[in-house]
């Protein structure tokens, strides 16, 4: 009998563990102390970031971006792309997409997502004695062994106040991360759904049922669900290192004058021909991808301001600035 329980237990444990790997993995990608509601809403964004650059990535198949900017009033998809970014950043964004939309199943990439810091401490470094904060779960491609690779210096508060993504790199002798990323998702961007002051809905919900009747809802500034969070730290995951051994990210985040990233529609405009250009920034990759997949109830729509008009779907007026106080959320 005590047998049986075992093998009855063992049968159990291998059916949760196929179950899990079915609904949450599906290749490379990691859930590591995600449970719960957490889970389910972490692993829907995820499904939903595949699917909106696979989605997105086709329509870019057909796509001239270098046709005139007047194209703005005729094509929607040159209404968003050609507010934000150069003809010739199409094809860099289409490759990342077309990674993203692989990210399960592909060998590029290992990411593990995080739902609670447990990876990130402070810690002294042992080769100038001052203190860093660290990513303890990172390990050698070779032989597994654990690797601890250094984020930012220990002054700065630590990365984990917000969502944010690590990325593996060579840090020494045995030390080759290399493909390997860590995804950790604070819990208010997990609860983002609850925010009142963004539409938190799941994109497909938006682009199948219409805009929200509220101020600012038309505005691509506050329309922030998880999904968009995601796709912003698989930007940043896609777009690798500037080199095996460096620890600066080619896809970056840029602090802004308010204390927070770079991202507003306006500023990614502002962005799109100086340093960085708009096609290095994750929030201004994110806000094309959104905009093009955004063609509300399959009806051209023209989000050449980041703000269209909830009736007719075009512009609304020529200002970037939304109407209310609301305070807004980049990334």
């Amino acid at each position: 009998m005590e047998v049986a329980n075992a093998f009855l237990r063992l049968l159990n444990t291998l059916l949760i563990s196929l179950v899990l790997s079915a609904d949450l993995a599906f290749g490379i990608v990691e859930h590591i102390n995600c449970s719960g509601t957490d889970l389910q809403k972490v692993n829907n964004a995820l499904h939903e970031a595949v699917s909106v650059a696979q989605d997105v990535s086709k329509k870019l198949n057909t796509f001239d971006a270098s046709q005139p900017y007047a194209d703005l009033i005729g094509d929607p998809r040159h209404a968003i792309y050609s507010s934000i970014l150069r003809p010739q950043d199409k094809y860099v964004l289409q490759g990342y997409l077309n990674s993203i939309a692989t990210i399960r199943t592909s060998n590029e990439f290992k990411v593990r997502i995080y739902c609670s810091p447990d990876h990130v401490i402070k810690h002294e470094s042992p080769a100038d004695h001052n203190e860093y904060w660290w990513d303890k779960d990172f390990y050698h491609n070779e032989d597994g062994h654990q690797v601890v690779m250094s984020l930012r210096a220990g002054n700065l508060p630590s990365p984990t106040q917000g969502t944010f993504t690590s990325l593996g790199r060579i840090s020494g002798v045995k030390s080759d991360a290399t493909g390997q990323a860590h995804m950790f998702i604070d819990a208010n961007t997990i609860a983002r759904d609850t925010n009142p002051n963004v539409d938190g809905r799941m994109l497909t919900n938006i682009r199948n049922n219409g805009l929200r009747e509220d101020v600012d809802f038309n505005s691509l500034d506050y329309i922030r669900p998880l999904t968009r969070s995601v796709l912003h730290e698989l930007f940043h995951i896609v777009g690798g290192l500037v080199n095996p051994k460096s620890n600066v990210a080619s896809v970056i985040d840029v602090r802004g004058p308010k204390g927070r990233n770079l991202g507003t529609f306006r500023e990614c405009v502002s962005q799109k021909n100086r340093n960085p250009p708009a096609v290095k920034l994750a929030e201004c990759l994110n806000t094309v991808t959104i905009g093009l997949f955004l063609q509300i109830q399959n009806r051209n729509t023209y989000w050449t301001f980041g703000i269209v008009n909830r009736v007719t779907l075009r512009p609304d007026g020529v200002s970037y600035i939304p109407t209310s106080r609301k305070r807004l959320v980049v990334n």
